[in-house]
């Protein structure tokens, strides 16, 4: 009760770059949104989705990272407080607002002159707890991973993750920002956790199997036998 999944169409055959998920937690004064995905067209219907299921406004955000399908809707949420690690809340400021947000997609176009930057507000060096009537939401630092400052949000009581970009459902992992084998090990440490019900940063709601898919995945990557250019090759 009073815990939603915002999931968006990805997966198998579908091109997914930049579409993510995001999460609601609600509570008697207002509500939790957990990242505000990238462009305005999906931040926006996000927010009015869950206004209108719920009855209430947003009064806090978390950014489970600092990528842009995950923050560029935080200026759709502000002045509204806005959490995340120190590393994500820099990473956002220094990437900005790119000049030709999803320039591909012209089908995303609508609302791309209203971008703004909007970093988040409050930073944690640890975690933090937060009571939304009776559900206990747990921030958990669970860096590095897929960035170097990944928050999670886990709800013990319902057994419920919401896991950002540490996990991926059938879309493949993207690890530019990323620290392979610390994100095994942050899989290995959910793998752990007591919860049953995992919502992936990208594609379909999971549990622990398709988490552990993720892993197999990095696994490979990561014992792979790159090929190392020197000066001569290039």
């Amino acid at each position: 009760p009073d815990v939603y999944a915002y999931t968006q169409a990805s997966g198998p055959g579908v091109d997914n770059a930049s579409l993510s998920n995001a999460g609601v937690i609600a509570g008697p004064e207002g509500l939790l949104a957990i990242d505000t995905l990238g462009p305005p067209i999906h931040a926006k219907v996000f927010k009015s989705a869950a206004e209108t299921a719920t009855g209430k406004k947003f009064n806090r955000v978390i950014n489970t990272h600092h990528h842009r399908d995950h923050t560029n809707g935080n200026c759709f949420f502000t002045p509204i407080e806005i959490v995340s690690s120190e590393y994500t809340r820099q990473a956002t400021i220094d990437d900005g607002i790119p000049a030709k947000p999803y320039d591909n997609r012209p089908q995303w176009q609508a609302g791309m002159s209203e971008l703004r930057l909007a970093p988040p507000t409050t930073t944690l060096s640890g975690g933090a707890t937060y009571r939304y009537r009776e559900v206990l939401v747990e921030v958990i630092p669970n860096f590095p991973a897929h960035s170097f400052g990944d928050l999670m949000v886990y709800l013990r009581q319902d057994r419920f993750l919401f896991a950002g970009d540490v996990g991926f459902s059938y879309v493949t992992p993207a690890g530019h920002n990323g620290y392979l084998t610390k994100w095994i090990e942050a899989i290995d440490r959910v793998t752990k956790m007591d919860v049953d019900v995992i919502v992936p940063g990208h594609g379909p709601i999971g549990t622990k199997k398709e988490i552990a898919e993720t892993r197999t995945y990095l696994e490979l990557l990561a014992e792979m036998p790159w090929a190392i250019a020197t000066e001569d090759d290039l």
